[in-house]
């Protein structure tokens, strides 16, 4: 008898726990922010958006690094995509933790900075001007942005608009 009561006991006891951490998954940080990516194609000089893919830092998706995954909820990684034509990131943590660009790009396994951003390296002559990347930054409610060099060290914030811009003239 001893024998069964204590499996099943310990079976009962893992299983609620696992429930419970699923069950209560109630975050302490919840927000989004917009990421673009836009390219300029250097022979047509025309502009095209690239969107992370819908499964970054979700289960069974993309999911390069589990560093924070602990913090994440319902088995998502704390900063993570729901669909690939919106450019959202949605940050939902159990935890406050200053996440940070550089922490998306990590998960989604992508390369992010001045010098090279999606495997795409800057100072590549196509026609004049050696084409950059730039990042740019739109806070909520102002009417510009502003570039700035934080890269991957950039905290993400709610509702800002993150513009990665490969091109000959940056965030002018």
């Amino acid at each position: 008898m001893v024998r069964i009561v204590i499996p099943l006991i310990a079976v009962i006891f893992v299983g609620g726990a696992i429930y419970a951490n699923y069950a209560t998954d109630q975050p302490v940080q919840n927000f989004h922010t917009l990421l673009l990516v836009q390219v300029v194609d250097a022979k047509t000089g025309q502009t095209s958006v690239v969107h992370p893919r819908q499964n970054v830092g979700v289960p069974g998706g993309i999911m390069n690094t589990t560093e924070f995954i602990s913090e994440g909820i319902k088995g998502n990684y704390p900063v993570h995509t729901e669909d690939t034509s919106s450019g959202i990131i949605y940050i939902e943590s159990r935890v406050s933790r200053a996440y940070t660009l550089g922490d998306f790009f990590q998960v989604w396994g992508e390369t992010l900075g001045v010098n090279n951003t999606l495997g795409q390296p800057a100072n590549y002559t196509g026609r004049g001007a050696p084409f950059v990347w730039d990042m740019c930054i739109l806070e909520p409610g102002q009417s510009s942005a502003t570039a700035t060099t934080d890269w991957g060290t950039h905290v993400l914030k709610d509702r800002e608009t993150i513009d990665l811009l490969y091109s000959q003239t940056g965030c002018a």
